[in-house]
């Protein structure tokens, strides 16, 4: 604020003990404080903003930590415009609001209220959504991110006459890019999104998004962990060394670490853009000064290709390298000081210990080591990375493992022609990459379901699926006696857990409701898992479990281990203040690196 001279006024009451001025920080003096100012338009530049907005116009507006994109979000055409320039078809996009006209876009839980209304202020997902909102804020899925104004320029153009109610509030940027920070970025970046843009001239020191949490298994979840909960740190029982985390590729967040304290940087997301990466190291530079750390150790994933692993391996610190599943669990374990655990751990890829692709993953955890008890059963991954964003090469893979050779009624319709050639490669068995991860299996049931068979957004087939499996649970207590009888008749045998026999199951009942049968997945997959959890928590005497990974941000299939590991009397844990996809291991790097290197320093001493 030094850059605003106060006017005689202003100073007379700030250097005023009697005065409430006298403890203030800010100034909103319309003589010498920030000012507003708006590109594209004339008039005053709140009310024409409001106008635009009402107008349809899609209205790049300056926040906090940097330029959200703002439309009416009861504009079914205001929000397709804002997708088309954009380049984003169909991720939900979420909704600014004053509190007190929640209920009528979605239906308001206590527990979600309260955090929408905590200081951090995230955005919330919402169950349950009202026909208010245009149809198209977030297609197939029956949730609503919803946050609140998140500065008073937000709150004042809100309560202005001419703005509508509701408006989508997404990150100032293109795909990829990290999100505008100041007047000419903005300009350069978004003028082929942006018919207008509301500036002040109030400067940004630190970009930063928006953090994204919910409710599940009966308490506060992040899934995006970044304004209002960065740079706060966790309180660590162990002692480590100062240090750098250098987390993941996707979902990036770093972590630094210094004596009892792990520090999560904020969200960061892809690190293959160049734009992002600056970003990255930009972040990683600011979050150092402010802490005053200066790292004598870097940690990373055993993947030797990510772009994080590659910026810790060109640090010239003493590096370590943590399994990615792993880093998952022991980031569950550092928020809830465990020592040891059972660890289910499900999610889209890692790279394991044999060099095979990871991702559905029973294990027996300490801070020190992890040893793999069991696993899903190996599909081909045809494409290799395409069958990450084409769900139809993961069905097609599906049914190869089951040896069936004719896809479901009306499958192929809906997929490109190059199933045959897939198959046929598949039938021959040319060298293909394996993988047991959950995330893929996901898909599998999603294309041969006919849920999805292209994804626009990570994560898109997933959760629809699961949209589509909540749609069948009508009666709760009808659900938890599916899921215990799927836990009764669930194998608890050797290390691999097969989901051949589910999908035959399931392509037998064809004839059924679809959604019934994403219900039945979700509580075979979950029930799969517990069983084997409980069976290694007896014969390791470790009744604690922890659940992580991306997939863990399914509330269908997170509530459903909770509810069968609680009936079996385990101690179960989840992540909170730290996202279980990939935004927490950077956590969970730090703990088991930073261990690592304090083992190591004192064998050099003895």
């Amino acid at each position: 604020m030094n850059v605003f001279p106060m006017c005689e006024a202003c100073q007379r009451e700030y250097d005023d003990p009697s005065s409430r001025r006298f403890h203030a920080q800010p100034n909103a003096c319309p003589l010498c404080g920030p000012q507003l100012e708006l590109d594209g338009a004339q008039g005053e530049p709140l009310t024409a903003a409001a106008e635009a907005l009402a107008a349809g116009k899609i209205v790049a507006i300056r926040g906090l930590g940097g330029y959200h994109l703002a439309v009416d979000a009861c504009s079914k055409e205001a929000v397709a415009r804002l997708r088309l320039r954009k380049h984003r078809p169909a991720k939900p996009l979420a909704i600014m609001c004053q509190p007190e006209h929640l209920g009528e876009i979605c239906e308001v839980k206590s527990a979600e209220l309260e955090l929408l209304n905590s200081p951090q202020a995230p955005i919330v997902l919402f169950t349950g959504k009202r026909g208010r909102l245009a149809a198209n804020i977030a297609p197939h899925i029956k949730e609503t991110g919803v946050m609140r104004p998140s500065t008073p320029l937000h709150s004042l153009l809100l309560a202005h006459s001419a703005c509508p109610p509701f408006l989508v509030m997404t990150s100032g940027n293109h795909h990829g890019n990290p999100i505008c920070r100041d007047r000419a970025e903005a300009k350069t970046e978004l003028s082929d999104i942006a018919d207008l843009f509301l500036h002040h001239n109030r400067e940004i020191l630190t970009r930063v998004d928006d953090s994204v949490a919910r409710i599940a298994a009966d308490a506060p979840r992040l899934l995006r962990r970044s304004r209002g909960y960065t740079p706060n740190s966790i309180h660590l029982a162990r002692d480590l060394p100062p240090l750098l985390a250098c987390g993941a590729s996707m979902k990036n967040n770093f972590c630094l670490a210094e004596g009892h304290r792990l520090i999560p940087g904020q969200h960061i997301g892809k690190l293959e853009n160049p734009a992002n990466f600056d970003f990255y190291v930009e972040s990683i530079t600011h979050l150092q000064k402010l802490y005053h750390i200066e790292p004598q150790a870097a940690v990373c994933d055993l993947h030797p290709d990510l772009p994080s692993t590659r910026y810790a391996e060109g640090l010239g610190l003493p590096l370590y390298r943590v399994q990615h599943h792993h880093a998952h669990a022991a980031a569950v374990m550092a928020e809830h000081d465990l020592e040891e655990a059972i660890a289910i751990v499900l999610d889209g890829t890692g790279l394991g210990e044999d060099g095979t692709i990871w991702g559905g993953e029973l294990l027996h955890v300490t801070l020190h080591n992890s040893k793999r008890l069991a696993h899903l059963s190996l599909l081909p991954m045809p494409g290799g990375d395409k069958a990450a964003i084409e769900p139809w090469r993961m069905g097609l893979a599906a049914l190869h493992s089951c040896d069936i050779s004719r896809p479901p009624a009306g499958w192929q319709q809906n997929v490109p022609q190059e199933w045959q050639v897939l198959q046929k490669m598949l039938g021959i068995g040319l060298p293909i990459p394996q993988t047991s991860s959950a995330g893929r299996l996901f898909d599998a049931v999603a294309s041969l379901l006919g849920v999805c068979q292209q994804m626009s957004y990570e994560g898109e087939a997933a959760m629809e699926l699961e949209t589509l499996a909540n749609s069948a649970i009508t009666d709760r207590r009808e659900w938890l006696s599916t899921l215990e009888r799927s836990y009764t008749s669930a194998d608890t045998g050797n290390g691999e857990i097969y989901s051949g026999p589910f999908l035959k199951m399931m392509l037998a009942r064809s004839r059924e409701p679809r959604a019934r049968l994403a219900r039945d997945f979700h509580a075979w997959l979950a029930a799969a898992f517990a069983a084997r959890a409980v069976a290694a928590a007896r014969m390791t005497g470790v009744p604690q479990i922890v659940l992580s990974g991306g997939c863990m941000q399914n509330r269908l299939l997170l509530e459903a281990l909770f509810h069968l590991l609680r009936e079996e009397k385990m101690e179960v844990f989840a992540g909170e203040l730290l996202p279980m996809n990939d935004g927490g291991l950077a956590a969970g790097q730090a703990l088991v690196g930073g261990l690592m290197a304090s083992t190591e320093k004192k064998t050099e001493a003895q």
